[in-house]
């Protein structure tokens, strides 16, 4: 005699598969917001934020820095993102000042910069917050001349403006 098992109906089946989807589907949501919020540059949810630089002086657009680029010794640039990004490529002349490691560097390119130095902080573009972190930590830090340029690095690559390589 042999004992014949049973098999589980459909219905059961089905509703089985439907709880493992859930559960898979929850986990994946919740693993997808964690690397979102723990991500460095901040980066925005659903869609990017408004433009700031057409009603607050602190953000400025391409032409207003391109301009200042032009003029020359008087603007410091810095890039706000992390030091491998910036070796990949950067605005010509700027300096690394990685909003996630914003102490250990900020000592080496505090001497070129005076309380009145015009600085201008950018990152990857507008969907990144880190030039806003720079710029709030040079706040604190008594710099009053500090704008952030909301087109950052994308844009400025796409417009085909001067770029540097490298970590110098």
């Amino acid at each position: 005699m042999s004992e014949r098992t049973e098999r589980p109906s459909w219905t059961s089946f089905l509703a089985r598969c439907a709880r493992q989807a859930a559960v898979l589907s929850a986990l994946g949501i919740v693993l997808g917001l964690g690397v979102h919020f723990a991500h460095p540059a901040g980066a925005r949810l659903f869609s990017p934020p408004p433009r700031r630089s057409e009603g607050d002086p602190r953000f400025l657009v391409l032409e207003r820095v391109r301009e200042r680029f032009e003029k020359g010794g008087s603007v410091a640039f810095l890039d706000a993102r992390a030091p491998e990004a910036f070796a990949r490529g950067h605005i010509e002349g700027a300096w690394n000042l990685p909003a996630t490691a914003f102490d250990a560097h900020f000592e080496g390119i505090a001497r070129f910069l005076g309380p009145e130095t015009e600085i201008i902080v950018y990152c990857d573009g507008w969907h990144c917050s880190l030039s806003e972190q720079v710029m709030d930590r040079l706040g604190t830090l008594g710099y009053v001349n500090v704008r952030v340029y909301e087109g950052g690095w994308e844009e400025w690559r796409g417009a085909g403006l001067p770029a540097g390589a490298g970590s110098e």
